[in-house]
This record gives C-alpha cells, sequence and structure tokens, in this order.
C-alpha cells in the first residue's frame, strides 16, 4: 500500500484526505457534498500526515503499528514518531527516508516465469514468497546476533547512521525492524527456538554437573546464574548456559532449592544431575542438599584458593574463655578446625605462640607493607573479591621496580616518594610472590573450560601441601612463617580434597586421568597402592549407583576372550582386616564388598580395569598433556565402553564455578550503567543466546 506522505501544510488547497488518509480531488469532494453538506476538514495536527485510521485505530504509515490515543490527543502520536526521528520541522524528503519499503527478493527468473500460465504463476508466486521470508529471517536472525555478540541496545535500529549505513549496501533492498520488533519478536523466537534445540541435545545424555551462584546487578537486582556441562559422544566438554533467573524473595535455603528445582524441571535435568558445584555459602549449601541429595556438592576450588590468600592477612584474635571440661581457663581462637568447620579452636601453648608470632608479622610489617602498595603506587590494584589479584598487585610493582625508583626523586611524584618501598621490601615481596604463585597458576588453570579439571585437583593440592612449597628455597624468617601459615589454610580450606572420607570424586576422577592414574606423585608406596585399589572400587560403585539403568552391557566390545565368574571377581580383592585407627587400612577400604553388587556390568568394569591399568599408552599432545585423558578415552571407546560411560560422568564436573560466575561478568557488560533499566527477561533472553551462541541454531 502507498500512503500519501505529503504534510498538510504542504498540500494544495484544493486537496482533501479521505477517511483512510488518501488525497481526494475536487470533483470527489463536491460529489460528496450532494450527499452531506459537511465539508471534507482538513487535518490541523501535523502529526496526521503520518497516521491512517483503520477499524478505528490510528495506524503508523511507517511501521504499519497501530498508536492507542487519549480523546484525539496528539501526545502518543508525537512520542511514536519521535522513535523514526520525525518532528513538526522534518522536510518533506526526508520522510522518504523513514518510509517503509517493499522487500524485493526476486529473481529475474521468477519473473519471466509468471507470463506462462495462472497455475505456473501461482507456484511462482508461492515459491518467491517462501524465499522472500527465508532470506528475511536470516538476515534478521544475522542482525540479532550483530546486536547482542556486541552489547549493543536495540535502538541501534532506530540510529539514522545505522539505517543509512544497510541503505547504502543495497538500496531498498532490507528495510530495518523497529526495537520493538527486535525485543518483543525476534529475541524470543530465537531463545524459544535455541531453548529447543537444547532440550533435545539435552535429551541424548545420561548424566551431567551443573555450577550456579547469585549475582546482583548494577540495578540491585539478584539473580541466580545456572550452567549445565557434559561429554559429548566425541569426548568434547560442553557447556551450555541454562538461565539467569530473577530472584524476587530472599535468598533463603528453600526458595533457592524450589528456584533451582523448577529452573531442572523447566529443561527436563532432574534426574541427570550429577553434582553441583557452587560456592560454600550457608544458603547455596542448603538449596542444594534440598534439590538433589544424591547429587555430589563440590565448593569452588578458586575460591578457596583466594580465601587461602586472604588468610594470610587476617589477623587471628586470640580470646580467653572457660572450659566446662577442663575446669580452668583457655586460650582459644575462632578458626577452621582439622576438619574445615569454623568454631572456637582451643589453643596449647605452642599454637598460642606460633599464632601470636604470626598476628604480630602480620600488624607491624605484612600489613603496613600492602597498604602501601594499595594507597599510592596506582598501578594494578587489589580487589577483595577478585581472585589472585592480590599477587597481580604485588607483582606489578616489582615489575616496574626501576620506573618507580626513577620517578620517586621528582618532585612532581610526591605521593609515590612518601610510599616508596625500601630494598628489604622489595625482597621481601619478591619471595612474598614466589609464594603465591603456585596459588595463582592453579586458579587460572582450574578455570579452564575445554579441559578436565576435577582430575587435577587432588595431585595439584596434595603435591603442593606436601612437597612444592616446603621445597622452596626461602631467605626471610617472614616468609617461612607465612609459608606455614599457608599450608595450614590449605589443608584446612581443602579438607574436602585432601580428607579420604569426603574426597571420592576427586580420587576417582584422578585414577581415570591418563597422566595420574598410578598416583605416582604420591611417594609413599602404600598410600599409592591403597589409592589405585580405593579408585578401581569407586569406578565400580559410581557405575552402578548411577549407570546401571542408564547404559545397556557391550561385552562384544570387551578385549578379553573370556570373562571372570562373579565368585572369582570376589576371591580375588585382596582383604585385610579394618581397623578404625590404622589409616591406610580406611584408606585402602573404604567401601565394603556386600556393597557392591556383583552383576554383568561389575564383571566387565572388572575387567576394563585390568586392561587400563595395563594399557601403557602415549598420545601426541594438543597445547598441553591435559587434554590426553579426554583423547585417550574417545580413541579407545570400543576397548572400554563401560569405563567411557564412568569418565563422561565424573569428567564432566567443573572444580569451579568459573562458568556462571562468567556468565555473571556477560550480564554486566550488556546491562552495563546506560541499560540499567533492562527488564530481566529480556536480560535473561540476551545472555541465554549470546552465551550459547556457538551452537548453530540457524541450521535445520
Amino acid at each position: 500500500m502507498d500512503y500519501d506522505l505529503t504534510p498538510s501544510s504542504h498540500r494544495s488547497q484544493s486537496t482533501k484526505l479521505n477517511i483512510n488518509g488518501s488525497s481526494l480531488s475536487n470533483s470527489d469532494v463536491d460529489s460528496c457534498r450532494g450527499t452531506s453538506q459537511r465539508k471534507a476538514m482538513i487535518p490541523r495536527s501535523w502529526t496526521k500526515t503520518y497516521f491512517v485510521l483503520i477499524d478505528g485505530k490510528k495506524t503508523c504509515k511507517i511501521c504499519n503499528e497501530n498508536v492507542k490515543t487519549y480523546n484525539s490527543s496528539t501526545t502518543e502520536l508525537i512520542k511514536h514518531l519521535a522513535i523514526h526521528n520525525i518532528d513538526d520541522s522534518t522536510e518533506i524528503n526526508e520522510i522518504h527516508s523513514y518510509k517503509r519499503q517493499r522487500l524485493d527478493f526476486s529473481d529475474e527468473s521468477d519473473v519471466e516465469g509468471s507470463d506462462n500460465d495462472q497455475n505456473g504463476e501461482n507456484v511462482v508466486n508461492e515459491t518467491s514468497s517462501k524465499r522472500k521470508k527465508t532470506k528475511i529471517d536470516v538476515i534478521n536472525s544475522k542482525l540479532l546476533a550483530f546486536i547482542l555478540n556486541n552489547d549493543l541496545p536495540f535502538r541501534i535500529v532506530e540510529s539514522k547512521e545505522f539505517q543509512e549505513l544497510i541503505d547504502s549496501i543495497k538500496k531498498d533492498y532490507y528495510k530495518l525492524p523497529c526495537r520493538q520488533t527486535l525485543r518483543n519478536t525476534l529475541l524470543y523466537n530465537q531463545y524459544e527456538n535455541l531453548k529447543q534445540r537444547l532440550i533435545f541435545e539435552f535429551s541424548q545424555i545420561h548424566y551431567g554437573s551443573v555450577t550456579t551462584d547469585c549475582w546482583s546487578s548494577n540495578s540491585n537486582l539478584s539473580y541466580l546464574g545456572v550452567t549445565f556441562h557434559y561429554l559429548d559422544i566425541y569426548m568434547t566438554l560442553q557447556s551450555r548456559v541454562l538461565c539467569l533467573y530473577y530472584l524476587e524473595e530472599s535468598h533463603t535455603g528453600p526458595y533457592l532449592s524450589q528456584t533451582l528445582s523448577n529452573i531442572l524441571t523447566k529443561w527436563h535435568l532432574n534426574d541427570k544431575i550429577f553434582a553441583f558445584t557452587t560456592d560454600s555459602a550457608a544458603n547455596m549449601t542448603s538449596a542444594l542438599n534440598l534439590t538433589e541429595p544424591k547429587a555430589k556438592k563440590i565448593p569452588c576450588s578458586a575460591h578457596r584458593l583466594h580465601l587461602c590468600v586472604n588468610d594470610l592477612f587476617k589477623i587471628k584474635k586470640i580470646k580467653t574463655k572457660y572450659d566446662k571440661e577442663l575446669k580452668r581457663e583457655v586460650k582459644c581462637v575462632y578458626d577452621m578446625n582439622a576438619d574445615g568447620v569454623f568454631k572456637d579452636v582451643v589453643l596449647n601453648d605452642e599454637m598460642f605462640v606460633n599464632i601470636d608470632a604470626l598476628n604480630l608479622i602480620k600488624t607491624d610489617f605484612l600489613n603496613p607493607l600492602m597498604s602501601k602498595c594499595r594507597s599510592r603506587i596506582k598501578l594494578v590494584q587489589e580487589i577483595p573479591t577478585r581472585w589472585s589479584s592480590s599477587y597481580d598487585m604485588l607483582n606489578s610493582i616489582l615489575v616496574n621496580k626501576n620506573a618507580l625508583i626513577s620517578i620517586s626523586v621528582d618532585r612532581e611524584f610526591e605521593s609515590v616518594k612518601a610510599n616508596m618501598l625500601s630494598e628489604y621490601e622489595f625482597c621481601f615481596l619478591d619471595e612474598f610472590c614466589t609464594l603465591l604463585q603456585p596459588l595463582k597458576d592453579l586458579t587460572e588453570f582450574f578455570s579452564g573450560s575445554k579441559y578436565v579439571t576435577c582430575s587435577i585437583l587432588h595431585p595439584a593440592i596434595f603435591t603442593l601441601v606436601n612437597y612444592d612449597l616446603l621445597a622452596m628455597d626461602l631467605r626471610y624468617i617472614n616468609v617461612i612463617s607465612i609459608r606455614d601459615e599457608m599450608i595450614n589454610s590449605l589443608k584446612k580450606r581443602f579438607n574436602y580434597v585432601l580428607n579420604d572420607q569426603h574426597n571420592d570424586i576427586f580420587k576417582v576422577s584422578t585414577f581415570l586421568d591418563l597422566n595420574y592414574k598410578k598416583f605416582s606423585y604420591i611417594k609413599n608406596e602404600e598410600v599409592r597402592l591403597a589409592s589405585i585399589e580405593r579408585g578401581k572400587r569407586l569406578v565400580i560403585k559410581i557405575a552402578t549407583d548411577f549407570l546401571k539403568d542408564k547404559i545397556q552391557s557391550k561385552t562384544n566390545f570387551c578385549p578379553l576372550t573370556s570373562l571372570t565368574n562373579p565368585s572369582n571377581v570376589r576371591a580375588n580383592r585382596p582383604q585385610k582386616e579394618k581397623n578404625n585407627s590404622d589409616f591406610l587400612n580406611k584408606l585402602q577400604d573404604p567401601v565394603n564388598d556386600d556393597d557392591l553388587p556383583v552383576n554383568e556390568l561389575t564383571i566387565e568394569l572388572e575387567q576394563e580395569l585390568k586392561t587400563y591399568l595395563t594399557m601403557n599408552v602415549s598420545l601426541p599432545n594438543k597445547e598441553h598433556n591435559k587434554y590426553n585423558s579426554l583423547n585417550f578415552f574417545n580413541s579407545y571407546a570400543g576397548t572400554l565402553p563401560n569405563f567411557l560411560n564412568v569418565a563422561k560422568l565424573v569428567f564432566s564436573v567443573p572444580a569451579t564455578s568459573v562458568p556462571a560466575e562468567s556468565l555473571f561478568s556477560s550480564a554486566g557488560l550488556v546491562q552495563d550503567d546506560l541499560r540499567n533499566k533492562l527488564h530481566p527477561a529480556s536480560l535473561d533472553m540476551i545472555n541465554f543466546i549470546k552465551n550459547n551462541r556457538k551452537i548453530d541454531f540457524l541450521s535445520n
């Protein structure tokens, strides 16, 4: 439909408008006078030029959108025209640049074929119409991807310069949709399309793991971020963002549990969660226990490493209280005990002396030194909630040591001179950074998403605590004292990894890792052999508990010709009398034989375990040997079919909640200070599409 967009002020006096907004000639007007004495009125408001009355509604001639008006007021009409950058001063030749053009995607061959016959014309028109719609959909999807991936606002389509850019590529070929269409139609349709593809994708897997955490936006709205992780048939780690859910109530454990359950139900993942990885907040821990009691609960290792560094600067307040059991006053400090639980720990004389000496070092030297680095020397700054930021700040000072010394003699930099470090302090920082370097490296390594991280956690923390930190060549007594404090903090914070009563998931993942399957990093031979035996039993236990009803037997893939009968399997297991006081006994046999039912799956796993332990495989490295385990199981899927399914289950567990934290960073880029009123539903859909954009959801 062609519309007359000439403003009323520019029409000749003889031009009139009918009810549909089209022009009437003088003869038309005169013919009407025979039936009615009322003259056709010329609209007095300039806004009427851009609207037509259809079914009693004012419809914009530019975007065909209905605009609701009140008592013939033009206020809403003026507001709508402002979207198209039109006001009463707009010239006539500028108006036509905003007019929507018909999309002409037809080929010349279509036009030529339309002259044949009526049936052929109908077929050609139908084909041409489908081709137009397909091309429009593709262009709209590319436009939406451009806006979302570059964190641009939807109003960019209303920018005159952007419209001119699109028009300069091919004039009148494609007209940009308005921002309402982008937000309410295109964004929602693409979200639903991708959501259905992910639901189908999740229906093809047995188990996966979830990371979740809470976040507050710059508009003080709270959200729950949830991501899902699994290994596909090619043994490639896949990470999917499920949602950024707006939290309307207080973050209590039951409310978070109900919210998380609804999210998992929406994605049909209730019975497919093997483990949750999140921080150690009390409300989150309570929520996970209520949501999936059977699933493993994994604390974020990067968060724990960050807390270990913070422990080095914290002053421990020693207090005196009366002990009813000892019937005397004792010295105690609120700290983590050997089990990793915060409580009042009673101090003996040696512990009291050590803590008092450490407090003196922190008060008189370490904390004042850190204050110098934070206050005036404006290089990389420490942020309390940012992992490894303390190391980054101190290392930046060491790297720029010569430059800082040079500018400290300049009168323009008196503040730098006043806070300049002495040579002893620089030497201390050098050793202190050497002490923090392993924690920095581990934080970065555990934050990866393309390789297995849970299998490296036990080897890394175990060797760091027992060997690496103790082997450091440190000269300063203060640094040595801080190192001892770091070792104690690591043992307490990572009790869930080092304590063999709680570390099933980490022991079995280490055993399944091709690089550590023989636990060669454990120097004690008895402990090493006991760890191997425990890893074997945990593989069978996990397969029995989680995969018995999910996978089918594949005996044709078994490399051995004969299978061991159930009685021999039980008889061949090494037996050792249990003794609760014997650490090695508990380490070797934490699972009772009666808890391992012998069936066809158990027998096959026993055979595959023997094959796995005797295999000596050398795989070419991609980038690092961290990829070896995934490459190994991908190459030997036919030889170790049941073992492969256990590895898929265990290796899907992230060691950190970095995927959820990355989701929050992405959301912060979208909802910046200029878009702090973005609706929570729109923010959720934008981040969902943006973070899952690697899925080819446009292809059929």
